[in-house]
């Protein structure tokens, strides 16, 4: 099969490209910068079914060409901005045009072009503060939008749902929960990273963790599953819903993940501190984002995850250790 992947050279992207690659696809890989050594280096293994073109999400005909000339049939598309508060401040306008009006170029070119099925990238963040931790959310929990990024999520999940009542073009929507594992860095378009991210960079190199403030618990899920998660939606026919939550299926607690470092990497030191200066790792306590519950892709797609945290941080250390260029992650 030939896939394009939008976005593919981010965090999320490089990894649904990788699968696809293992799995036997032909992939292009649109991004709107070119690939540095570290992505190529991820990817090396399968590169003969690997094609890069640059290109930005705001150019429609640079979406409708590629999806033409290498004669695509379905479609991931994860390009988007994770932005800052600071970002959304200077500049909503970029963020919405890319994660929103990104998201139609790519779905009119589609419908102009021999696509069959888009698969669009969303995020758990579109239901916002929910009442507590312990809540299960299911995808027929009420949507609450709080900054730009879940706007353009909330706005792009309903034109895709338009789109295919009017079209009949079969879009799939994936609510990915919080992320964590290889390739995670910063970049023009990622620079709001995972809490899971600082933690290690710490632990990896033997520093001491001094946190100050605290945060709430969160669906950490292992990178390598969500990309599993979003190529079975793009394969599996007779799916029942437009709509799925992609997670491991638990909210894990501050100290259930600090725990879990120390865990799978002993070296590991935390303390808590309640002076700001003192501190390496400043935490705000965040929305309550609750269980966002994965029996829909479970019992509909028959996809269950493999890593659950204590796995996925030794394989994400593993990883970072063995990489050559595992300097550049720090």
């Amino acid at each position: 099969m030939k896939v394009l992947v939008t976005g593919g050279g981010g965090f999320l992207g490089l990894n649904i490209v990788k699968r696809l690659l293992y799995e036997g696809d032909e992939v292009v890989c649109l991004d709107q910068n070119e690939l540095g050594a570290e992505a190529l280096e991820f990817l090396n293994d399968h590169s003969s079914a690997f094609f890069f073109e640059k290109g930005d999400v705001r150019d429609f005909e640079k979406i409708r060409s590629v999806l033409n000339r290498y004669d695509i049939r379905r479609v991931i598309h994860a390009a988007a901005v994770t932005p800052s508060l600071k970002e959304e401040q200077a500049n909503p306008e970029r963020i919405m045009e890319i994660n929103f009006s990104g998201t139609v170029n790519v779905i009119h070119a589609a419908r102009e072009s021999a696509v069959d099925r888009i698969v669009f990238v969303s995020s758990n963040s579109i239901y916002g503060d929910v009442e507590a931790d312990d809540v299960r959310v299911t995808e027929e929990h009420p949507l609450n939008a709080r900054n730009l990024y879940s706007i353009a999520k909330i706005a792009s999940e309903m034109y895709c749902g338009r789109i295919q009542e009017l079209s009949g073009l079969q879009i799939l929507i994936g609510r990915v929960s919080s992320a964590y594992g290889p390739m995670e860095h910063p970049t023009s378009a990622r620079n709001h990273l995972s809490l899971v991210y600082q933690i290690v960079q710490q632990a990896i190199v033997g520093n001491e963790m001094k946190i100050f403030g605290e945060s709430a618990s969160r669906n950490w899920t292992h990178v390598y599953d969500l990309a599993a998660a979003l190529t079975t939606l793009l394969k599996k026919e007779d799916l029942s819903y437009s709509v799925y939550n992609l997670s491991y299926g638990y909210s894990y607690s501050l100290k259930e993940l600090l725990e879990t470092v120390k865990k799978v990497e002993p070296k590991f030191r935390y303390s808590f501190t309640d002076t700001e200066k003192d501190a390496n790792l400043i935490l705000s306590t965040g929305e309550h984002r609750g269980i966002l519950d994965n029996s829909r892709l479970i019992h509909d797609a028959g996809f269950v995850p493999a890593y659950n945290l204590q796995k996925g941080l030794e394989q994400y250390l593993s990883w970072l250790r063995q990489a050559k260029l595992t300097n550049d992650f720090r």
